[in-house]
């Protein structure tokens, strides 16, 4: 006789009890032994795939390993595709419970960063064009290997991310945060000290906070550990989101802590020596205390790994040709985007359809034409470069107009190689100035200059594309992608205006006599239209 079940109604109740399914140990061999062939084909397929995508963007491929190698800001991208791969490897166990089953929403995802990469080429965004290329290899990896897999290897994929160098918007606020803080710990050890922008002027010398100072390696580099360190070492949201935060402001403290420093040591040991130790220590012994005291701290609170599987799936039936097929069909997805050739027919209307004409601005009312000073800001590759000076009741100024008639790589309004500053002067500070330009209201950049003779410019300056003025290099860029989208010329200019003086008494009557020059442009989109619009072709041609 079998023993009586127990069940919840007392000794005498009888309950069924379900019995639970469990697979043989020859099914799951079996199912084992399938999900192993389908993970080869994906990995096979995925491996073509990505290679073929490299290749076919390898322009972008080469600007970013070039900037990794060439900018200390982001040698640490070297590393992170390595890391990338052995994250994933790290995963393998949970993969492989996980069968690939291709699925086509990755496509739209692949569609849609091509057509990111598409306009970031068309407007020569080279960042645009590098976080595009991660979007695609994202989508290219959901549409070989499906959700479930994707989510397994969500970190590794977003880690990509940190490949794209990013962060010289940065520099100008890192530099103004380190003289700040600077001048903020030298009068609290009673040390006296004047603040002038990024110059700062002590009994025993005077210092600036140039862009090598700025701290962004240290920044990169270290967000870049913190958010690696957060989630490996951490199960909890909320601790690994203190942990990158703590990995962005630490470095920023810590930098400003090491220009202090500086100028302390430079009162005992003399500048050489505070040079010397800059370069050693802040290259080596400061970054490495700092990473090491984040990750000895943050290794106090770690939290137990979760060693969890996800449960098994079988792989679909022929996962082989739907691993195949998929890696085709993201392939084409990325490279015959609809709009890719229509950009490039618009671009060549744009050269061929017009002739450029030069840009000539007009004085504005009340201004009386005079001799620029010696002022000469640098402009990539710009067409034109119109440098006039004005003079009215006593105030003299100047306005600079670089012109691009078409835009193009390495030859664009938007560029880190336009320099405001010019050969002899130097940066003081930056701002941000409202002022009312031909009739719109914008928020234009304000650059503070000062010479070796301690004369000092005020600079404002804008951009017009498209019809439009914006003080906003993103803004500037979409502008022009509007342009190209429509079939507008995609011609642009970067207007400044600026004043120089001796005495900072004066500046209130300099700032005013810069509003009254500029309110006195009357017409002035109308001129650089048409400008934009050249000499159409045929009315050209004998």
């Amino acid at each position: 006789m079998g023993k009586p079940v127990v069940g919840a109604g007392g000794a005498g109740c009888r309950a069924a009890v379900p019995a639970t399914p469990v697979a043989s140990p020859t099914a799951m061999a079996s199912a084992s032994a399938e999900a192993g062939r389908g993970w080869r084909a994906a990995a096979a397929a995925l491996a073509v795939g990505l290679a073929a995508l490299l290749l076919m963007f390898g322009g972008t491929v080469a600007a970013t390993a070039s900037t990794w190698w060439n900018t200390g800001s982001y040698n640490h991208g070297m590393l992170i595709v390595p890391v990338v791969l052995a994250l994933v490897w790290e995963r393998r166990a949970a993969l492989a419970r996980t069968a690939p089953r291709p699925t086509a929403w990755g496509l739209t995802l692949v569609v849609l960063a091509s057509l990111a990469w598409t306009l970031g080429s068309a407007v020569s965004a080279l960042i645009v064009q590098q976080f595009a290329l991660v979007g695609m290899i994202w989508g290219m990896v959901l549409t070989v290997t499906g959700w479930r897999a994707c989510w397994q290897m969500a970190f590794p994929l977003a880690y990509l991310v940190f490949a794209v160098p990013f962060g010289d918007f940065l520099v100008v606020h890192l530099q103004d945060i380190t003289a700040w803080m600077t001048v903020g710990l030298l009068r609290a050890s009673n040390v006296p000290v004047f603040s002038d922008g990024v110059f700062l002027q002590t009994a025993f010398g005077q210092f600036e906070v140039a862009e090598a100072c700025s701290g962004l390696r240290f920044l990169t580099a270290c967000l870049a550990f913190g958010t690696l360190f957060a989630w490996q070492f951490y199960t909890g949201w909320v601790h690994r989101l203190v942990f990158v935060i703590a990995s962005a402001v630490v470095p920023v403290v810590a930098n400003g802590v090491r220009a202090y420093g500086i100028v302390m040591l430079t009162d005992v040991f003399g500048p050489a020596v505070a040079r010397d130790v800059d370069h050693i220590v802040y290259g080596w012994v400061f970054f490495s205390f700092v990473m090491a005291l984040m990750a000895g701290v943050g290794w106090l609170f770690r939290q137990p790994l979760d060693t969890s599987l996800p449960p098994a799936s079988a792989p679909r039936r022929h996962v082989r040709r739907a691993v195949a097929a998929a890696t085709v069909l993201a392939l084409l997805a990325g490279a015959a985007m609809p709009g890719w050739l229509a950009l490039g027919t618009i671009r060549d209307a744009h050269a061929s359809g017009r002739i450029a004409v030069p840009l000539v601005l007009s004085v504005p009312a009340g201004w009386a034409a005079a001799a620029p000073r010696d002022w000469t800001p640098r402009f990539a590759g710009a067409d034109q470069v119109v440098h006039d000076g004005f003079a009215a009741s006593g105030a003299r100024l100047e306005r600079v107009a670089a012109w691009w008639p078409n835009q193009e790589q390495g030859r664009e309004v938007v560029n880190r190689s336009n320099d405001l500053s010019g050969p002899g002067w130097q940066r003081l500070s930056s701002g941000r100035v409202r002022l009312t330009v031909d009739g719109t209201e914008i928020e234009a950049r304000e650059t503070r200059l000062v010479n070796p003779a301690q004369e000092r410019r005020i600079v404002w300056s804008w951009y017009w594309v498209d019809g439009a003025f914006t003080g906003d290099d993103r803004l500037a860029k979409l502008l022009q992608a509007r342009a190209l989208l429509f079939g507008n010329p995609d011609a642009g200019a970067l207007i400044a205006v600026s004043a120089e003086y001796d005495d900072p008494l004066d500046e209130p009557a300099v700032l005013g006599a810069m509003r009254a020059f500029i309110a006195g442009h009357r017409g002035l989109s109308g001129q650089l239209a048409r400008a934009a619009d050249g000499t159409p072709a045929l009315a050209g041609t004998p």
